[in-house]
């Protein structure tokens, strides 16, 4: 009897030996991992500005800067990785808020900005990507009133923050941050020659490190510098118009190419 019931002891204490090892195994398993990636929506979502960015300036240079390419890079970097003609709405949610309305309609993506709160608007789509050339068409319809804009955002790290670069209402290119609370300009609005006045115009944007070139037209415009959201990889397109007044845009072939 008592051989038995040591034999019984004997396992019990090898079973508690084993729970042990195996929880400790899983502890150290738990701490050592990385945390996983922020989920991203495979639908469109909104977020707005609660006011228009207005101040400037970043980080100084830590690393040499990539050379521009010279030429349009929808035609230097071969096949895009990723398009959308909006012959659906596959890759959108449609919005009717407060600030803005979105539809796809006639192949294009359409976006108002209704005046209620003169705030930036966007919406995202479902890639993420980090280090690409991105480009879209974009066009101002009926409405454009003094002080819209509208054009891509990009680079966002969630839905509330990221840069947005596009085209004012009266024809001029320009690049702000969002970052959640506070907003800045990274590229004051400024004229171009390569601009069509009123009409639609193609408009692109490399981003390789903290480093953007800015095209219009397949034309290159400028290269800047922001460390505001390195490793953003939320896409899409924004919105905005002063307080009492309407501004429509449209949209159409969102495209991506990964860099080489």
């Amino acid at each position: 009897m008592n051989s038995d019931q040591n034999r019984n002891l004997l396992w019990v204490i090898i079973l508690l030996l084993i729970t042990l090892i195996l929880g400790l195994i899983f502890m150290i398993v738990f701490l050592l991992r990385e945390p996983p990636d922020e989920a991203g929506s495979t639908t469109g979502t909104q977020a707005a500005l609660t006011q228009t960015a207005s101040s400037g300036g970043s980080a100084g240079a830590v690393s040499p800067a990539p050379t521009p390419i010279p030429e349009d890079p929808a035609l230097s970097l071969g096949l895009p990785a990723w398009t959308d003609t909006f012959s659906s709405g596959a890759n959108w949610a449609e919005f009717d808020n407060q600030c803005f309305t979105s539809e796809i309609r006639d192949g294009r993506f359409w976006m108002e900005a209704k005046g209620n709160v003169g705030i930036f608007c966007w919406e995202l789509t479902w890639p993420q990507i980090n280090r690409f050339y991105l480009e879209t068409l974009a066009r101002p319809e009926e409405a454009c009133a003094d002080g819209g804009a509208y054009g891509l955002f990009l680079r966002g790290p969630d839905t509330s923050r990221g840069y947005l670069f596009g085209l004012t209402c009266d024809d001029q290119y320009g690049m702000y941050t969002w970052a959640g609370d506070n907003g800045a300009l990274v590229i004051q609005p400024q004229p171009s020659p390569d601009i069509l006045t009123g009409e639609e115009n193609r408009i692109g944007i490399l981003a390789d490190g903290n480093y953007f070139s800015i095209y219009v037209n397949g034309e290159f415009q400028t290269q800047v510098y922001d460390t505001t959201f390195p490793e953003g990889v939320r896409i899409g397109f924004f919105i905005r118009t002063p307080e009492e007044e309407m501004t429509r845009a449209s949209f159409d072939n969102l495209t991506y190419w990964d860099l080489p």
